[in-house]
């Protein structure tokens, strides 16, 4: 009976305990709801965001490596958020098993204190008989010269005494224990439902990221070939126009790294009579034409209604400029150049010659002379 007593109120004990759990569960859970809502709203911002750049014809790789690092982000944290409610899942599984197995035991027990009891009170009903018998038995003693009371005296005090004792003290246990609480299955479904409805939202972000995914990845594949194609023809021009403004040598570009959305691209030239190197360790001249002929690679590659110069000829001596004026009239039958320059000998190559003078002070006069007619 002291023991059966004593599991009942370590029962008692770990039922309170695994209700206050499953309480504190009940805000992480909250919490994980509302942080996986905002993530949810922060991905379907960034799947507009996408949908609008895959639509516009802006495919820019800086806009593409920004959407990536977000998702990248997001995609951390739903896993997280995915790991953290697995565990409150697990959690909640073993606390609700364990409710279920305490009220179980709490409900075994107080089948066996009630049994206990049935069997006391059978036990009082039996020695109220037993008195009955004895006094009966006592009188025929009594003829016999015996006295009966004095032989279950000792025996009969103890027995009552042990039973009554056992007796208060399971009510005691029981008074403790206080009710069983019924309502932690209902809990547990709610638990549970809302369970299964984070799940959902979690495998629609899921999807979401594997289409943004899918879409990035179809992107940058587009972006790398249209950029390598770009990149091969601007090097096929500049390796062209580059010898005419030098009268000789080589040049290319060179794209440094292996990612080619992020990298780097330097220009590397030998004019003639030098070894190949990088624009950088060029002269002033010599940078001047470098630059010069990759712009009108670009330029070649896809015309330009009109150009302007600002002194771009500034540099370069009257050889250089000699070759100059010749490639940039070559390329004038596709474009329209406005160059602005000091230099008399670009002047005598121009169509149209518009100088600006000032005869007063304060007062600006164009001359336009028409050298084509």
């Amino acid at each position: 009976m002291i023991k059966k007593n004593y599991q009942l109120k370590e029962a008692n004990k770990k039922f309170y305990e695994h209700t206050l759990n499953i309480e504190t569960l009940k805000v992480k859970n909250i919490t994980t709801e509302s942080q996986l809502s905002d993530y949810k709203k922060n991905l379907l911002s960034l799947e507009e965001e996408l949908s609008l750049l895959i639509s516009s014809d802006d495919k820019s790789g800086d806009r593409v490596e920004r959407i990536r690092i977000d998702l990248q982000q997001k995609l951390k944290l739903v896993k997280d958020e995915e790991s953290h409610l697995e565990d409150i899942n697990t959690d909640i599984s073993s606390l609700t098993e364990a409710i279920e197995r305490l009220n179980d035991e709490k409900l075994k027990l107080n089948s066996e204190l009630e049994a206990k009891q049935a069997k006391l009170n059978d036990g009082k009903n039996s020695i109220e008989v037993i008195f009955g018998q004895t006094t009966i038995f006592n009188e025929q003693l009594e003829e016999l010269g015996v006295k009966f009371d004095n032989i279950l005296e000792e025996d009969k005090e103890y027995s009552l005494s042990d039973w009554k004792k056992n007796e208060d003290s399971l009510k005691r246990r029981i008074e403790r224990m206080g009710p069983i609480n019924m309502a932690a299955i209902d809990e547990y479904k709610e638990y549970e439902s809302r369970s299964i409805y984070l799940t959902e939202q979690k495998n629609d972000l899921l999807s979401s990221i594997n289409t943004l995914e899918g879409a990035i990845k179809k992107i940058d594949q587009e972006t790398k070939a249209r950029f390598q194609n770009t990149f091969d023809k601007i090097n096929l021009e500049l390796s062209r126009i580059f010898p005419k403004l030098f009268n000789g040598g080589k040049a290319h570009l060179k794209i440094l790294g292996n990612d080619i959305l992020t990298a780097g691209v330097e220009v590397y030239a030998c004019p003639p009579g030098k070894k190949l190197s990088s624009i950088n360790l060029l002269s002033g001249g010599e940078k001047a034409l470098t630059s010069i002929s990759l712009v009108f690679a670009l330029f070649s590659l896809n015309p330009a209604p009109f150009c302007m110069l600002d002194e771009i000829d500034a540099p370069l001596d009257d050889a250089n400029i000699d070759r100059f004026c010749q490639v940039l009239k070559e390329m004038s039958n596709n474009t329209q150049f406005i160059v602005i320059t000091h230099k008399k000998p670009t002047m005598e190559y121009v169509d149209n010659l518009i100088g600006v003078t000032m005869g007063e002070k304060g007062v600006s006069k164009i001359v336009d002379v028409n050298l084509a007619s």
